[in-house]
C-alpha cells in the first residue's frame, strides 16, 4: 500500500523516512493515515503527515538514533511528560496514547502522567487497558491527590 506524506512524496512500505523525533526509521505498514515505523527496534506509530522521506545523503549523515535526553520527573513543570486526554473518546485517544508512550521511552523518561479525568470512567478503564500491555510500561497506578488523584495515571517507564 502506498500513500502520501505532508510533503506530497509517496510513501510505501519499505520506505525510509524520518520522523517527528528526527530518527530514520522504516514503514513496516500503513493503515488510512498512519503508518507503522521501526525505528532501532522501537516500533512508532505516526501520522503519515509528520513522516517526511528521507533522502539518501540525509540516511547516511542521520544513521544513529538520537542520545536519550536526561530523565526528568513529573513536577508539573515539565509538560512533556503530562498528556491530557480530557474531552477525547477512546478512539482518539488510542493514538496519543501510542505516540506519547513512545516519545516518553525515547526520552528516557523515568514516569510519565496521564491525565483522563473522572467522568464515566470509560477512559480511565482505556488508559489502564493500554497501559497493561503497552511494552514500554512497568507498572502504573492512580496520581496521588496533589496530582490529580483518580483522574490521573502515573506510569512508570522500563529503562
Amino acid at each position: 500500500m502506498a500513500a502520501a506524506s505532508a510533503d506530497g512524496v509517496v510513501l510505501s512500505v519499505g520506505s525510509k523516512v524520518i520522523t517527528s523525533f528526527g530518527n530514520i526509521g522504516t514503514v513496516e505498514r500503513i493503515d488510512d493515515d498512519v503508518a507503522q515505523v521501526l525505528v532501532g527496534n522501537i516500533h512508532l506509530r505516526e501520522k503519515l503527515t509528520n513522516l517526511q522521506l528521507a533522502e539518501a545523503s540525509a540516511a547516511a549523515a542521520r544513521t544513529t538514533v538520537r542520545a536519550p535526553s536526561p530523565a526528568r520527573d513529573i513536577d508539573g513543570r515539565d509538560t512533556d511528560a503530562e498528556l491530557n486526554l480530557i474531552g477525547k473518546t477512546t478512539a482518539d485517544a488510542e493514538y496519543e496514547i501510542d505516540r506519547f508512550l513512545d516519545e516518553a521511552y525515547m526520552s528516557s523518561l523515568p514516569r510519565v502522567r496521564i491525565i483522563h479525568g473522572f467522568g464515566t470512567g470509560a477512559l480511565k478503564n482505556y488508559v489502564h487497558h493500554v497501559l497493561k500491555g503497552h511494552p514500554h510500561v512497568e507498572k502504573f497506578a492512580f496520581a496521588p491527590s496533589e496530582q490529580g488523584g483518580h483522574g490521573a495515571t502515573i506510569a512508570e517507564l522500563k529503562q
